[in-house]
């Protein structure tokens, strides 16, 4: 998702008051023998780079590209080789989370098939758009068909995990699961 780098970053800096050569080492992955070695290890002209070593040296510049990138942002500073978040990068963070609060599960359930027709209505706000749409996905990959875009049928059982992410995003309240006992005229759509 967009800004996870970001966020990372600075939760690192949040968490800790950390040096350049520890946050390149925590926000490449980079492992710390990479790091011993290339301390060691003496370039000259005769000295081949192998390819653990220049794989280490492209983390450690795609980390430094990202503090400067930090730093150009105003939300973090460097001082006596220590980096820690500006107020802005505070905000940024605080913005961040909020944000990542809203992640939507992947949605890859595995329903079973029912002998009943069980009909799913719900009734979410606009301002969730991105919710009614992640459901909407989610209920034709069970196994449901739309006969309206908030109202959806189907022969499935619903995955008792779904529901737990239905109530985790605080919309179970907004939804109706309905069995239907006697079809009437919904016995064409099933």
């Amino acid at each position: 998702m967009r800004g996870d780098k970001l966020l990372k970053a600075l939760e690192i800096i949040e968490k800790t008051s950390i040096n350049l050569v520890n946050f390149v080492a925590a926000f490449s992955g980079s492992k710390f023998e990479s790091a011993k070695k290339l301390s060691n290890f003496r370039m000259t002209d005769s000295a081949p780079v192998t390819a653990e070593i220049g794989a280490y040296l492209k983390e450690r510049r795609k980390a430094q590209y990202y503090i400067s990138f930090l730093k150009r942002e105003g939300f973090v500073a460097v001082k006596d080789e220590k980096v820690g978040l500006t107020q802005r990068g505070y905000l940024k963070l605080k913005f961040l989370k909020s944000n990542s609060a809203d992640k939507l599960p992947v949605g890859n359930y595995s329903a079973t098939k029912s002998s009943n027709i069980v009909l799913f209505a719900f009734d979410i706000q606009e301002k969730r758009r991105k919710i009614r749409d992640w459901l909407r996905v989610v209920l034709k990959r069970i196994g449901f068909n739309m006969i309206q875009q908030s109202v959806w049928i189907g022969k499935v059982n619903i995955p008792e995990d779904f529901l737990n992410d239905l109530r985790q995003l605080q919309i179970l309240e907004n939804v109706e699961i309905l069995a239907v006992t006697k079809s009437g005229s919904l016995n064409r759509l099933s």
